[in-house]
């Protein structure tokens, strides 16, 4: 029973009914949330073999995760895109910024990206 699993074997379930319907974009809001350190690991190698097969769009706040999965990391503002590419370019671009909140929500958020099957 579904209920009776962890919350990275919910996850992970989730992923797999998405994955059968054969999606050529996955789009995936925090998905290493409340999971473990083994989860996340687990979870960005089930990330890495889509590789080649889907393109996932992932909006994270674990760094160390999106480092894992993502070859281009954009940055957003209101839509607009602040910043582009590997996780170390846009970090050294985005510590010049300068974040104003005009709302309780973020400014920014990392939005990485493995790479589709037709790049």
């Amino acid at each position: 029973q579904a209920g009776n699993l962890s919350h990275g074997q919910k996850q992970w379930l989730e992923i797999g009914m998405l994955l059968m319907q054969e999606p050529k974009l996955l789009l995936l809001d925090e998905p290493v949330a409340g999971m473990t350190d083994e989860e996340t690991e687990r979870t960005a190698e089930l990330f890495l073999t889509l590789k080649g097969k889907h393109s996932l769009m992932v909006v994270e706040h674990d760094m160390s995760f999106i480092r894992t999965i993502s070859e281009i990391v954009t940055v957003l503002c209101d839509g607009a895109v602040l910043a582009q590419g590997t996780l170390d370019q846009v970090q050294t671009l985005t510590s010049r910024f300068t974040v104003v909140r005009t709302t309780s929500k973020p400014c920014f958020a990392f939005r990485g990206m493995c790479s589709s099957p037709d790049s």
